[in-house]
């Protein structure tokens, strides 16, 4: 059975997915451009950015993924320095606990077919 931080990373990551293959399958079609794969990671960068600006969601999505802000972070090896950093690490963690690059290619090429 899922834990409430399971199903909270699941819903980011499923957030993160949709948001950004709209965003992507929208200019494709506008700009009729070919899909990079520095393109994806650069997505994924700038919407946990976008989702980490302000201190309320930063603590939401600390609370909402069960983050221990005073531990070192596991792929960092460090603590982070403030609310924002531990949001960004939190978010970053959830969305690479899966290979989210290959399912936001995924949508993208059901959404061509």
């Amino acid at each position: 059975m899922e834990n409430i931080a399971e199903k909270h990373i699941t819903d980011w990551q499923i957030r993160c997915v949709e948001s950004i293959s709209i965003d992507i399958i929208d200019e494709l079609e506008k700009y009729d451009v070919n899909l990079a794969e520095w393109h994806i990671s650069e997505r994924i960068s700038d919407f946990i950015e976008n989702v980490c600006t302000y201190n309320y969601d930063c603590e939401e999505i600390i609370k909402q993924l069960d983050y221990d802000i005073w531990s070192e972070d596991p792929m960092i090896g460090r603590r982070a320095s403030s609310l924002a950093q531990a949001a960004i690490w939190a978010l970053e963690g959830a969305l690479y606990g899966i290979d989210i690059e290959e399912k936001i290619k995924e949508k993208i090429k059901k959404h061509k077919s």
